[in-house]
């Protein structure tokens, strides 16, 4: 029964040739469409054979088939930053970009607190769905920069130690 994944395939049309897809970790577009394997060209001009076996098994994302997509770019602050200070210098990166939509408004959110940050995310939306990967390069160097320009600082990891006297610690050390 290995053609049975590909009649499945052939016959719900999940993707098309030409299609942008994401499959796992995979980001390509469908070159051919077989009855065992489909032929995808990653964005690094690399020709992947996967048996459609494996693809009726995995979630497929068709970004050709939506006509709008969210972009998110995380980006971590320091915890002594004021958060809507850092919200209004990332929106204001998008001023002007006929790329992003109006509606939905693009939002800054607080996606988690970090080990060393505070955890921001910058949503907006696009039509292009082929302009989500420069618009997340694009994005994340003019929002460093324009947090570098309001003087919000970006931590890297760290970690505090604090240490009790003890015995051990004094040998060490060589004080008494």
């Amino acid at each position: 029964m290995l053609a049975g994944a590909g009649v499945a395939i052939i016959v719900d049309r999940p993707f098309k040739k030409g299609d942008w897809v994401k499959i796992g970790e995979m980001h390509a577009f469908v070159e051919d469409i077989r009855l065992r394997t489909t032929v995808f060209k990653s964005f690094d001009n690399e020709t992947l054979v996967v048996p459609n076996r494996i693809l009726t098994q995995e979630r497929i994302v068709n970004y050709t088939l939506t006509p709008n997509v969210r972009v998110r770019l995380a980006i971590g602050v320091a915890y002594k930053t004021d958060i809507d200070a850092a919200r209004a210098a990332m929106l204001a990166t998008l001023q002007g970009d006929e790329k992003i939509l109006a509606d939905p408004k693009p939002i800054v959110v607080v996606e988690s607190l970090g080990d060393s940050s505070v955890n921001l995310e910058l949503r907006f939306w696009t039509t292009e769905p082929l302009d989500k990967f420069p618009l997340i390069w694009k994005y994340t160097e003019r929002c460093k920069k324009a947090l570098d320009a309001a003087s919000i600082e970006i931590p890297f990891p760290h970690l505090q130690l604090f240490l009790q006297k003890s015995e051990g610690l004094s040998d060490l050390i060589g004080s008494q």
